[in-house]
């Protein structure tokens, strides 16, 4: 079952739901229709409401004005109580120690200079796309031959996005993480590990950054940040050691000869699978990549098993490249992946899932 085909892929210009699409759904007059507003985000959110779309899907925000009103005073007067909690606990089990503060502090220095550095060549795509005329804007030039398109889009400052069915570039992903973004981070995940009494883990650097990019308020951040935990518990509902059983015995099944390929190099799952599974592939896509995938991953928020055949798509589309790949290059292209058409990956999951469904549904359906 190697050989997969797309049937129901669509070429990048298709995308249904523009920006205008998206504020016509979130302004109407009585609450906000909510399954409408998951259909537009299936094919991606434009980058200037993500931040709200993502609320209302996340259920952070109701679809009634009135009561999404009354439901933020309630958050913002309880995100304010746990914060007094949090610097007025003195429990070492709830506090992080000093070892664990310096080693979070380090992941969100390492985390941020690399996302900046994506998100300036992002940006330096973007405007060399503009000047080249693609994205079907065509690059107007003056007598003396400056590009008149580009010229204006920086002179203005304008934000506009350039959506590809919703894989968006837009001229203000290059924006500057100051120092008081960084320790806001800080501050929002050191409250989430106090508050919860759950263990200590660096990958929620990478689950609560979308957010931070998103959104500006951190009443907002730090609760979309704990609904997207119920999104992951979701998926491991089944227990982590049957979530990885099954994504392997899917893998063996779908790519025979990579899956060879890495048992003769003697790769482990829990060397890069587990984080693949758990993290909602945060830290090893493109940033980009991330924020397309998780519109639709929480416009279908119902579809937990989505994730584990993006991951198996992945690994399809990747795999002339990670069969060429010898044990130590293979672990680190697994950790660090290439872009990749989010569109595209979605449509292969989508094939992929399917396919599992019609070939083995009685089984199937017992170990999920």
């Amino acid at each position: 079952m190697s050989e997969t085909a797309v049937g129901d892929y669509q070429p990048a210009d298709s995308c249904a739901f523009s920006l205008a699409d998206f504020e016509d759904i979130m302004s109407a007059d009585g609450p906000v229709d909510i399954e409408r507003l998951r259909e537009a985000s299936r094919m991606g959110v434009p980058l200037a409401v993500r931040g709200d779309v993502w609320k209302h899907l996340l259920g952070v925000a109701r679809p009634d004005h009135a009561e999404n009103f009354a439901a933020q005073r309630r958050m913002q007067s309880e995100f304010v109580a746990i914060q007094q909690r949090t610097l007025e606990d003195v429990d070492p089990v709830r506090r992080l120690s000093p070892d664990l503060l310096k080693q979070l502090r380090a992941e969100i220095r390492r985390h941020y200079t690399n996302l900046q550095r994506q998100l300036e060549e992002t940006y330096e795509e973007w405007s060399e796309s503009v000047s080249r005329g693609v994205f079907g804007i065509p690059g107007q030039h003056d007598a003396d031959g400056t590009n008149v398109t580009a010229s204006a889009t920086e002179d203005s400052g304008d934000t506009t996005e350039l959506s590809s069915c919703g894989s968006t570039v837009a001229a203000s992903s290059a924006m500057t993480y100051d120092a008081d973004r960084l320790l806001l981070l800080e501050r929002l995940l050191v409250m989430y590990f106090s508050a919860n009494n759950v263990e200590f883990q660096l990958s929620a650097v990478y689950l609560m950054s979308p957010f931070m990019h998103c959104m500006s308020d951190p009443c907002s951040i730090y609760f979309s940040f704990l609904s997207l935990q119920e999104y992951v518990e979701a998926i491991e509902s089944v227990g982590i050691d049957r979530l990885l059983a099954k994504f392997m015995m899917l893998f063996r099944t779908f790519e025979p000869d990579l899956c060879s390929h890495f048992e003769d190099e003697e790769l482990r799952p829990n060397e890069w699978a587990l984080q693949w599974l758990r993290h909602l592939l945060s830290a090893e896509l493109p940033f980009q990549c991330v924020l397309r995938l998780w519109d639709t991953y929480f416009a279908r928020h119902a579809d937990a098993d989505l994730h584990v055949f993006v991951c198996l798509a992945i690994l399809n589309l990747c795999k002339e490249t990670l069969l060429e790949c010898e044990y130590c290059e293979l672990k680190a292209s697994l950790q660090q992946l290439p872009n990749l058409d989010i569109d595209h990956l979605l449509a292969l999951a989508n094939t992929l899932q399917s396919q599992a469904r019609n070939a083995w549904s009685s089984v199937f359906n017992n170990i999920t």
